[in-house]
């Protein structure tokens, strides 16, 4: 894995990290974790908005690839919470 951004006293905390099976997370960090605004690229998902503690978490938007689905609304702790579409 591949990472470029920024990092306050060794930790990353704004850039895009590349995996190397392929995909990429760029976004925010912190303590490691994916935290604050972010987007996930995997060759099962692709996900854009908030994340906390590594998880999706508040307003995002996911799509899953194989399934050819796609939900738009709330997350919490990595789950779909509430109304979406």
């Amino acid at each position: 894995d591949t990472y470029s951004g920024e990092f306050i006293e060794g930790h990353m905390t704004k850039g895009k990290k590349e995996f190397a099976t392929g995909g990429y997370y760029d976004g925010e960090w912190n303590e490691g974790k994916y935290s604050g605004e972010g987007e996930l690229d995997t060759s099962e998902i692709h996900y854009k908005g908030n994340w906390k503690e590594g998880k999706y978490w508040g307003n995002g938007s996911i799509k899953y690839k194989k399934l050819q689905q796609e939900y738009n609304g709330s997350f919490v702790q990595g789950k779909k919470h509430g109304y979406g579409s």
